[in-house]
């Protein structure tokens, strides 16, 4: 979305417009004729809600709405309103340009396709999202490779989903990768990770119920993508149904990356995916891990156990400079199996001494809360996630006291 201008007074919602109840967005369906179904109308965000009749405005309102924006804020100088940014176009142009990313998309997808997925990425790279409903609203001040910058998010999830079979997508892995070792790229590590953040794109043919990090049972899109040992740049990728990748999906990017006479380094995985037998099979493949590990996980607890407070502002066990204390052993990832890894467990002193001074200072006011209680002779009740420091009881005069 544009700038939402939060540091001006709420006004009113004007008539004909709506507030999206999941992210508060204030939008309205810009007419394209009397007779055309409210489903067929593009949708344009023109600010967000500060209550259920006021708004906070964005650009789009200042365009849709001058006589408004006048009415509200006085007029404007008109001479603003048209600016474009070029900052972002030429960043991107500079990167695609200079490693020959743009060059292998246009040989693969053509001008127009290109510059359309080129905006897109500018478009995320900003917002930090791939929300396509605000992407009209943030780009309408950018310069943009597209001739169609307005395009709606109708077009756009059209375009992501028809506008290019597997086979063009495989073409263009296989010559950006071409491209990739023609710039002196040898070795990659290869990362595997889903969209667990609670993901969006609930409708999407990929995606399959699974366990977010919110908690909840929602759809979920996993994903391996390879990057250059040396350089981090990205060299390819592949989508998967759920939140569980199986053997097909390991032979494939394997095979991509091999066919190109790039070595493979090893696998990174995002803890959620630290299955027994995901890890099995990367050690049946011959390939090193590393991975997070819950914090209910046997490897992790046994050695918490153990270690704690073994590591914890212990010179010996220092391993970095920035106070960071750790042990490494041979030890069992989970329980039962059969293999041992190395795990590792460390202390950051600077964030582990900084959250204890947070949690003594909880401590504190909540036992000083209880102690006021306790004067005007009412019951003290702890907060539920500090209880287990507390032991509140009832004196021989029938007083309470908190420990």
């Amino acid at each position: 979305m544009s700038h939402i201008y939060t540091e001006k007074e709420a006004i009113p919602i004007p008539e004909n417009a709506y507030i999206d109840i999941t992210d508060a967005r204030v939008f309205i369906f810009v007419p394209m004729g009397a007779n055309v179904p409210l489903r067929y109308r593009k949708r344009m965000n023109i600010g967000k809600a500060a209550s259920k009749t006021m708004m906070y405005p964005n650009d789009s309102f200042r365009l849709y709405f001058p006589h408004l924006w006048e009415k509200y804020y006085g007029p404007e100088d008109s001479k603003f309103r048209y600016i474009l940014h070029p900052g972002m176009y030429a960043l991107t142009l500079g990167v695609c340009y200079g490693n020959g990313l743009y060059e292998t998309m246009l040989k693969t997808f053509g001008p127009k396709p290109s510059n359309r997925i080129i905006d897109y990425a500018m478009y995320m790279i900003m917002t930090q999202s791939n929300v396509s409903l605000g992407y009209g609203d943030r780009m309408m001040y950018e310069v943009m490779f597209s001739q169609d910058g307005g395009c709606s998010d109708t077009l756009l999830s059209a375009f992501f989903a028809k506008g290019f079979g597997y086979d063009t997508n495989y073409d263009f892995r296989s010559k950006w990768l071409d491209k990739c070792v023609a710039n002196g790229v040898t070795k990659a590590w290869i990362s595997i990770d889903g969209s667990n953040n609670d993901c969006v794109s609930q409708s999407c043919a990929l995606a399959l119920s699974g366990e977010a990090k919110s908690g909840k049972n929602v759809s979920i899109v996993s994903y391996m993508y390879a990057v250059c040992a040396e350089t981090g740049i990205p060299l390819t990728y592949d989508v998967y149904h759920g939140n569980m990748v199986d053997s097909k999906a390991f032979e494939k990017i394997i095979a991509m990356l091999t066919g190109h006479n790039i070595q493979i380094q090893g696998f990174i995985l995002d803890r959620g995916f630290a299955y027994e037998t995901v890890l099995d099979h990367i050690r049946s493949l011959g390939y090193p891990f590393v991975v997070m590990l819950k914090s209910d996980t046997w490897g992790y607890s046994d050695m918490m156990e153990s270690h704690w407070q073994e590591i914890k502002v212990n010179v010996e066990k220092l391993v970095s400079a920035d106070g960071i204390f750790g042990v490494s052993e041979q030890h069992r990832i989970f329980k039962n199996s059969a293999d041992t890894d190395f795990v590792n467990l460390y202390y950051d002193m600077n964030n582990g001494t900084a959250r204890a001074c947070t949690l003594i200072g909880k401590v504190l006011q909540a036992k000083k809360e209880m102690e006021a209680d306790c004067l005007k002779g009412k019951e003290p009740h702890a907060p539920q996630k500090l209880q287990k420091y507390f032991n509140i009881h009832r004196q021989d005069d029938g007083a309470w006291q908190v420990e």
